[in-house]
């Protein structure tokens, strides 16, 4: 890409509609400012002139220095381009969101990520380019290897949940020596700690189950339309726990925590009702409303002797029991 054709691809994505405009001095300083590009002003303005002769482009003679614009209802087809920072976006977007696009867009996408990468690594300008090298997310807990999804599976899984037709699977649970075929009304999909979760109803059943993508030997279309759960929200659902393993009602829970260990609660807490006192020992108790769940369960248990449940009764059981169970396990 020559440095003019880049020059000219930024300028015309500078140019707004009116009633909005931008002058020659303006658009000098946005390409030194965002892009590190520093040429004179007579450059600019000749490019605008070039941009005219292609473009409607508008110009007020009367204003010194004059302004530039579009017109209200111009429909302006740009040549495709980026600058830094829709090239680190879409870059971040391929990182993190590409596996969450049904196949056709993200086959869709692709050439634009490729140009994003490509300006990063020829044109953007240094700390643009270094940012995506610099910045990760990692997940909060022991991260283990994806599973391997086969991909006419994944295919038709997305298309299903695309288009809202039902799917027939064949599909090995866990502990289940043969793969048994259903079909199923996909509701949602979720992606948990890299594993993906189809959320569907089976075939002549009311109930949502969630359905490990890793674990379908074969997905196919049926074409019918997949029946909607009437008043489903994905957000709620969440909420209500559905991926945390529900072990009970919402409790009261009390931990008495090693000052170091609570530090941790204390920035990042349980619960928006979660209170804290320091006790005599100099250990910390946290308070908060929970949902008892299996998460809760492991998370705890991943603190060891640097938390003890105090209450409710009925979880402070289910580690003493567990506790003795492993006292028994290490006994030698």
């Amino acid at each position: 890409m020559s440095k003019s054709f880049e020059r000219g691809l930024l300028v015309l994505r500078m140019i707004p509609h009116h009633p909005r405009y931008i002058t020659s001095t303006e658009i000098a300083k946005r390409l030194a400012d965002e892009h590190d590009i520093n040429v004179h002003i007579r450059t600019i303005q000749h490019d605008l002139v070039h941009i005219a002769n292609v473009y409607p482009l508008q110009r007020t003679d009367h204003e010194n220095p004059p302004r530039y614009y579009w017109p209200p209802d111009a429909q302006v087809e740009l040549v495709p381009g980026h600058d830094d920072y829709s090239a680190l976006t879409w870059n971040l977007l391929e990182q993190y969101l590409a596996p969450l696009l049904p196949e056709a867009m993200s086959r869709r996408a692709q050439p634009i990520f490729d140009t994003a990468n490509r300006y990063l690594e020829r044109v953007g300008r240094e700390q643009i380019r270094n940012w995506s090298r610099r910045v990760r997310m990692i997940p909060r807990s022991f991260a283990l290897q994806a599973p391997n999804i086969n991909d006419e599976v994944q295919k038709a899984v997305y298309e299903c949940l695309w288009e809202g037709e039902a799917l027939e699977v064949d599909y090995l649970s866990r502990g289940a020596e043969q793969a048994k075929t259903m079909t199923l009304h996909p509701q949602s999909l979720i992606v948990r700690e890299g594993v993906f979760y189809l959320i569907a109803q089976v075939d002549g059943f009311d109930d949502l189950r969630h359905f490990a993508l890793h674990r379908m030997q074969r997905a196919e279309s049926t074409y019918r339309d997949a029946k909607a759960v009437a008043g489903f929200d994905l957000d709620d659902y969440l909420e209500q726990g559905a991926f945390s393993y529900p072990a009970g009602g919402e409790i009261d829970l009390v931990l008495h925590c090693e000052a170091e260990m609570a530090k941790h609660l204390l920035e990042t807490p349980l619960a928006p009702n979660q209170s804290s006192e320091t006790l005599a020992n100099g250990w910390i108790e946290i308070k908060a409303r929970v949902l008892d769940s299996q998460q809760l369960r492991w998370w705890i248990q991943g603190f060891g002797t640097a938390v003890e449940v105090v209450g409710p009764a009925s979880l402070r059981d289910h580690f003493s029991a567990l506790s003795q169970a492993l006292a028994e396990r290490y006994r030698r």
